[in-house]
Order: C-alpha cells, then structure tokens, then sequence
C-alpha cells in the first residue's frame, strides 16, 4: 500500500515560503517583547540603584556626623575618670542629659528590593559591595547602640553616688572608651565600602557641629 503525502495548493516552494514567513514574525515578536521586557528592568534596576544610592547617602551623612564627636566623647569620658580618681567619697556627679548623638542607618530600601529582580538585573560585583555595605551598617548601628548604652552606665553609676558604684566606674569608663573605639572601627571600615560604589554623604535632617555639640552633658563642672 502506497500513501501520498497532500501537496499544497500552490506548491511545496511557496508553502515553505509561507511558513518561514511566519516563523521570522513570531521570532520577531518574541524578540521584541524581550527588548521591552529588558528594557523595563534596565529602568527598574536604574531606578532602584539611584534609591539606595540616596538611602545610603543619608546614612553616610548619619556617620560623619556620629565620627565628629569622637573628640568629644573621649573629653567627657576623661573627664569622667578624672573625676573618680579625685572626686572625695560621698561625691556625685551632677546629673546631665547630654550624651553620643547616635543615628539609626537607613536599610529599608534594600531590605524590600534585595530578593527584587531589579537587584538581580545590576552586576555581581555592584550587588556584592551593596549587600556587604548593608551588613555592615546593621554591625555598626549595634555598636552605636552599645555605645550609648555604656556611656548611660558610666554617667549614672557617677551620678548615682555611693560606695559599691563609685567601685563600679572604673571599669564602666574603660567599657564606654572601648565602645567608641569600635564605633570609629566601624567608621573605618565603612568608609571604603561608600567610596567603591560612589556614594556622596547627605547631611539632611541632621547637622554636623550640632551633632558634636551635643555628646556634651548639659550640667558642665
């Protein structure tokens, strides 16, 4: 038994022709919505990086002002140990409301966007420095944290008075030295990480001498 194929109406060379035609237009189409598809993750990515760009700018800012008070923090902190050496027994420090002028760091535009697409689309290298930076703003603001902490102890076990706390201060002192030297370590290291992906700090909402100025207790001796 023998089957013949149909042929088509106008020939084997036009039908060909004919699907290929179609062929080319659905690969172009395919094409097209791929270039619309990339270029609208290459506007979301743009836009996402010129965000955290802007985050991180006030965090930045945030820093400076946190690094200026270091002079100040020792001074009061040397101050306060002087104190404690030669204060008589009985002795209190007066009780002030100053202390460091600590920043919360700013990550909420990574934490919504870093499983985004928009972050998958910006090179390896760009979304290791921004996830490294990010990590290490989050280490630093718990040092922050520690460091007001420690100074609040060292000031209040002063101001509290009395024997066993007056033993106490020491130590209290020595731990707030070394808090703000890890917050400038931190300063240190962030520092870097800001430069490598061009990041200029931003000084809004916060401001710099002001920011210096009031580490100092209010009650002065």
């Amino acid at each position: 038994m023998h089957f013949h194929l149909p042929k088509p109406l106008h020939g084997w060379r036009q039908f060909l022709g004919e699907v290929g035609i179609i062929v080319i237009g659905v690969l172009i189409a395919l094409a097209a919505e791929q270039a619309v598809e990339s270029a609208h993750l290459r506007s979301e990515t743009n836009a996402l990086r010129a965000s955290m760009h802007d985050e991180l700018a006030d965090d930045l800012g945030r820093w400076e002002v946190m690094h200026s008070q270091q002079p100040c923090l020792e001074n009061w902190l040397s101050k306060l140990s002087a104190w404690s050496d030669s204060a008589p027994p009985g002795a209190r420090w007066p009780i002030q409301s100053g202390g460091p002028n600590f920043f919360h760091a700013h990550v909420s535009t990574w934490e919504l966007a870093r499983g985004s697409a928009a972050v998958a689309g910006m090179p390896l290298r760009e979304r290791d420095q921004l996830a490294d930076l990010y990590q290490v703003l989050e280490y630093a603001e718990l040092d922050g944290r520690q460091v007001s902490a420690d100074w609040q102890t060292a000031f209040l076990l002063a101001a509290a008075g009395g024997a066993d706390n007056r033993r106490a201060l020491p130590l209290a002192v020595m731990k707030a030295r070394l808090s703000v030297d890890q917050l400038m370590a931190d300063y240190a290291s962030l520092t870097p990480r800001f430069a490598a992906l061009g990041i200029h700090r931003n000084y809004r909402g916060v401001s710099l001498s002001g920011g210096a100025k009031r580490c100092v207790p209010s009650a002065t001796r």
